[in-house]
């Protein structure tokens, strides 16, 4: 059975959130001097209160406990709903006349992607690009967890609401209580939010400053200048970054782990371990590749940026220091790949995530261990634990829906086109929330070249990616609506 009044109670819950987030940037047109957008974000932070306090009289607090079905269902319309409302102060401050555009960029800010329309964001007013970066903010840990951690009597049973918007293959409580759960991970979120931001303050402004730490522990990638972060030219700026990149995508739970004071279980971790050593392999070849073909001056210069790369593109933050797309195609096939992988479950990386792909490699290796000694008893584990045999299927099936997804869509948008490098990236890093691609789609380059129709199709590839594919996928699905 499915509960319309959950629906409709949390629908208040996020215009209330959306309301404060407009409010905030209605001050920030306010300070700039900026009128029009002062208006805007002003209307519409008005209209959302209102609509939330009308909501809350009339449909009041909902009883029924939230099925695994209404957690879907709630996923992926609220997240349907942000990406809506949230594209209404790029239309009406004038930065587009195209709602397929302002979709998309908002779609990109809320999934964390960072992939762009604009051509030069350099000229949009400050209040849009303050919002655009919010975006990441409020996306990175996800609305519908914000909406947990602010509000009580959101309906019994939470779990499965943050069951199915939560990142990775699952969300274990950290707390006896969801909601408290909530308040941690978002606890952790802001320390990181605050820690980067006062380390940003001596080499940027704190407009600046504040907007790039969004889209770092976001792990979104939206800049305010067209060449991102080599606008700087700062290696210090490009360390930071890249620390706090590979910080935001670790599992958050493994903070908890740390306040805890069980440090041993935290660094021990198998999917953190397999984070790292990924991330150390892929800038050492790429450095050593680079150095020996005579690309990078210097072992301090190409190490600088290839590890930043890695942790951008890994962690699908999407930042740039340096034009990867000259590359040699060694090192931009390391990326390409690393476009699929992402960071680890419950971070606020995209991709298949680092757990499911340890998980897939165990697999492999025990098949090929009963294949040499048939009667041995191999047993899948991860980290001490017994692996149950329903995730390891559930991460094969995932694993194998994403790559058919991938191909369906990469199908799709080659109907606009474009090359075949550009078609697969363009795919590859809207469904893996990365950002930039290759070809026209490239870190110096934005996803402008593409039609109205096929912008619609990538900006629900952004959100599929984002929330793991199934919410999204299974209110496409009649067999879901029916009953029993």
């Amino acid at each position: 059975m499915i509960h319309p009044k959950i629906w409709i109670r949390t629908a208040g819950a996020l215009s209330l959130i959306m309301s404060i987030a407009f409010i905030i940037c209605a001050l920030v047109a306010a300070f700039y001097g900026e009128t029009p957008c002062l208006k805007a974000f002003s209307l519409l932070a008005l209209v959302l209160l209102a609509a939330s306090g009308v909501i809350t009289l009339l449909n009041g607090r909902p009883k029924a406990d939230i099925t695994l079905k209404d957690g879907f269902i709630i996923t992926a319309f609220s997240w349907i709903f942000v990406s809506v409302t949230g594209a209404f102060p790029l239309l009406l401050c004038g930065c587009t006349s195209s709602f397929a555009d302002a979709f998309f960029e908002i779609c990109s800010g809320f999934s964390t992607t960072g992939s762009s329309i604009f051509t030069d964001v350099e000229i949009l007013p400050r209040s849009i690009l303050f919002w655009r970066s919010l975006t990441h903010w409020m996306g990175g840990m996800g609305v519908l967890l914000l909406a947990t951690a602010l509000f009580k009597g959101m309906g019994s049973n939470m779990q499965n609401i943050i069951k199915a918007e939560s990142p990775g293959p699952s969300l274990s409580k950290l707390l006896p209580r969801i909601s408290d759960t909530a308040k941690v991970l978002y606890g952790t979120y802001i320390i990181l939010t605050i820690l980067e931001f006062v380390l940003l303050l001596p080499a940027m402004s704190p407009f600046d400053s504040m907007t790039h730490t969004f889209a770092t522990v976001g792990t979104g990638g939206f800049s305010c200048y067209n060449d991102s972060l080599m606008h700087f030219d700062s290696y210090y700026v490009d360390t930071v970054v890249t620390v706090f990149m590979l910080l935001s995508g670790v599992n958050f739970g493994l903070y908890f782990l740390l306040v805890r004071k069980e440090f041993k279980a935290a660094v021990k971790d198998e999917e953190l371990l397999f984070y790292l050593k990924v991330f150390l392999v892929c800038s050492l070849l790429i450095t050593a590749y680079m150095l020996l073909t005579d690309r990078f001056t210097s072992f301090a210069d190409g190490l600088s940026k290839a590890t930043f790369q890695v942790a951008s593109i890994m962690t699908t933050t999407g930042f740039a220091t340096t034009d990867f797309a000259l590359w040699p195609s060694f090192c931009l096939l390391i990326l390409f790949c690393l476009l699929f992988l992402g960071g680890c479950a419950s971070s606020t990386a995209g991709g298949i995530k680092a757990v499911r792909a340890l998980i897939v490699g165990k697999i492999t290796k025990r098949h090929i261990s009963r294949l040499l000694h048939p009667n041995a008893m191999v047993n899948l584990k991860i980290n001490g634990r017994q692996v149950e045999m329903s995730v390891a299927q559930n991460t094969i099936s995932f694993i194998f829906l994403y790559i058919v997804l991938f191909f369906i869509i990469s199908m799709i948008v080659a109907m606009d086109g474009k090359d075949m490098v550009t078609t697969f990236s363009a795919t590859a890093t809207c469904l893996g929330n990365v950002g930039p691609g290759f070809g026209e789609v490239g870190p110096m380059s934005n996803f402008s070249g593409f039609s109205d129709p096929i912008k619609i199709v990538l900006a629900f590839t952004m959100l599929c990616g984002r929330l793991e594919l199934f919410p999204l996928l299974m209110i496409f699905s009649p067999r879901f609506w029916r009953e029993g």
